[in-house]
């Protein structure tokens, strides 16, 4: 079976992206806010629409990149590609919003948003609880594309979004594009695959949505960028999640469900701002030693890196993520003394792995879901498809970034004993 390199400054490249980095070396051209738009408006056919929402959150992280990041050729035009699909789906969304005013009506039902420190099980739990009866989760397809062309997609043809039932979503060219950007990942960097397969039909995380808003942590996890990240501290979430709500409006009405399955490891650091946006959610909160969680994230960062350019600072991963993530859980939890336990469900790492059903079982009554012997069922016929390394082993170690196991149990001592190490969570 495969495992996962851990030699990060000398990630995989495919003989063709050598080449091309080595001939392209010397001519990275900087990023230009406002020619990335016009390019956007272009591509969009939506040349006279503005995004002025965006720009101050768009201008801070290409002044970053342009700055920090140190670009390979390849980095650079895949930045360029995603920032212009960004600003795409920006434009589309005004658009939508002018043909269609009846989305503005559309509520996000009841979501269930797990969160948690990233490689705390946040994605495994998102895709078993993905296949409970009423359950809607965002597959990758759509978090990379949320917005269909004004006049394609499920709402085409409706100015009402009740008009009339939805398409087959099976022949949305979306998924192809999706399925397309899955193989060329599994190409570009098989390391990063193992640590975070994205497949186009398989549920996904929100933050794909979020960074579209430029208001986002991603950034920080696929390049070296501190001065965006010291900006974004500071900044407004708010415009952020006005997004991603202003996007699961319209996909709820493609294709409604009862309840959202969410997930993002984000969504920790701004737990109020969430809260106020969606304040019927339920916020499952996943825990685990993070000895083992800083280690793993900093690994899947660093193959990050390593498809966007020639320099990984691995020391340097390690000094971020160590503090950000302690940053992020220390805000989480203190909105949670400030508010109570009501909207809190919290789920243990090693529960989750060794009795995954009787985990979601123990879910069942706060997503108000019956368990029957049929849930069980398909349940487990889910973990029969989907094993934990069916796409290798992801191999990684805190020393790799110059962190000490130690240093961080001591660090996160008082978390792990109420959380981790402590008397199971109640319900």
């Amino acid at each position: 079976m495969r495992e996962s390199s851990r030699d990060y400054t000398r990630p995989h490249r495919p003989l063709p992206l050598r080449l091309y980095n080595r001939v392209g070396a010397r001519r990275v051209a900087p990023l230009e806010p406002e020619a990335l738009l016009a390019k956007a408006r272009r591509q969009a056919k939506l040349e006279t629409l503005e995004l002025p929402e965006v720009m101050a959150g768009l201008e801070q992280l290409t002044a970053s990149l342009n700055a920090e990041a140190r670009l390979s050729p390849t980095g650079r035009f895949m930045v360029e590609s995603q920032t212009v699909g960004s600003l795409v789906a920006n434009l589309r969304a005004r658009a939508w919003s002018e043909r269609c005013p009846a989305l503005a009506e559309v509520r996000v039902h009841r979501p269930v948003i797990i969160c948690g420190l990233a490689r705390t099980g946040t994605t495994f739990l998102q895709r078993l609880l993905a296949e409970l009866p009423g359950a809607r989760a965002l597959p990758t397809w759509e978090a990379l594309e949320p917005i269909p062309e004004p006049g394609r997609g499920p709402l085409a043809g409706r100015s009402q979004v009740r008009d009339a039932p939805a398409p087959d979503r099976a022949k949305d060219p979306r998924i192809g594009r999706a399925r397309g950007a899955e193989r060329f990942l599994r190409w570009l960097s098989p390391d990063l695959f193992i640590a975070h397969p994205m497949q186009a039909l398989v549920p996904e995380e929100e933050a794909l949505i979020l960074a579209q808003s430029f208001h986002s942590g991603v950034p920080e996890t696929s390049f070296n960028v501190p001065s965006y990240a010291a900006w974004l501290r500071e900044a407004d979430p708010r415009p952020a999640y006005r997004w991603l709500d202003r996007c699961l409006r319209q996909l709820q009405a493609d294709a409604p469900g009862e309840f959202w399955v969410l997930k993002s490891p984000h969504h920790l650091e701004w737990l109020d701002v969430v809260l106020e946006t969606f304040p019927d959610a339920l916020i499952v909160h996943t825990h685990r030693d993070p000895a083992l969680s800083v280690p793993s994230f900093c690994s899947l960062v660093a193959h990050g890196w390593g498809i966007m350019s020639e320099t990984v600072d691995t020391a340097a991963i390690g000094a971020h993520w160590s503090e950000k993530m302690g940053y992020m859980l220390g805000r989480a939890l203190a909105l949670r003394e400030s508010r109570g336990e009501a909207s809190f469900v919290d789920v243990r790492y090693d529960d989750l792995v060794a009795d995954p059903l009787a985990t979601v079982k123990a879910l069942c009554p706060a997503l108000g879901v019956e368990w029957t012997p049929a849930l069980e069922q398909r349940l487990r016929e889910h973990l029969a498809a989907n094993t934990q390394h069916q796409h290798g082993v992801h191999r990684y170690a805190a020393e790799d970034f110059g962190l000490d196991t130690g240093a961080l149990r001591e660090r996160f001592a008082a978390y792990r004993a109420r959380f981790v190490d402590g008397p199971r969570p109640a319900g």
